[in-house]
């Protein structure tokens, strides 16, 4: 599998076109933030490449917009450690694991304000309302233009992340189970 060059700034997104994922009003908005930075990427990792070839192409042309396909997980993992930030405006979630994949490897994280995602990262992220991409670019360039904020993020996001663990849920489910049964 082909690396994009590391020595480029960017931002990371993972998701496939499935429609909840909400990638082209992301598309249209990062038209926004590529006239502010235009040197910066936005990469998209997921889904198979066929899916993506359904998309219409003017969405991302000319706007340093990079379509990665499904990756391994340790490509995944380098493509999270050297993002600049993490960007998940999604309709809907049932959980959303990337955000906290994201949180854990340090990124600052933008995310939807109207889906389980507030509820997951809590104060440990932008959150922007995922109907309006005017909302997601202002949130993106918020990230961008304050290395303060992007410092605060990161270090709240891995904090929060922690708070995540397997062991720690199936405790919660078996505490619940055991004073129901």
């Amino acid at each position: 599998e082909s690396t994009p060059d590391q020595g480029t700034p960017y931002l990371l997104a993972v998701g496939s076109l499935d429609p909840r994922k909400n990638l082209p009003r992301l598309f249209h908005a990062w038209r926004l933030v590529h006239l502010r930075f235009p040197v910066l990427e936005l990469r998209i990792v997921g889904g198979n490449s066929s899916i993506f070839k359904e998309m219409d192409c003017s969405l991302i042309e000319g706007c340093n917009i990079r379509l990665l396909g499904n990756i391994s997980d340790a490509a995944l993992l380098e493509q999270y450690r050297a993002a600049t930030a993490f960007v998940y405006p999604s309709l809907y979630e049932g959980f959303g694991l990337p955000v906290l994949e994201a949180m854990a490897a340090g990124l600052p994280v933008l995310t939807s304000e109207r889906s389980a995602m507030s509820e997951i990262t809590g104060e440990c992220a932008v959150l922007v309302d995922p109907h309006s991409e005017e909302s997601i670019s202002v949130g993106i360039i918020r990230i961008l233009e304050s290395s303060e904020l992007r410092s605060t993020l990161s270090a709240l996001g891995k904090i929060r992340a922690h708070e995540f663990s397997w062991d720690r849920s199936a405790k919660s489910i078996a505490d619940l189970l055991n004073r129901y049964l």
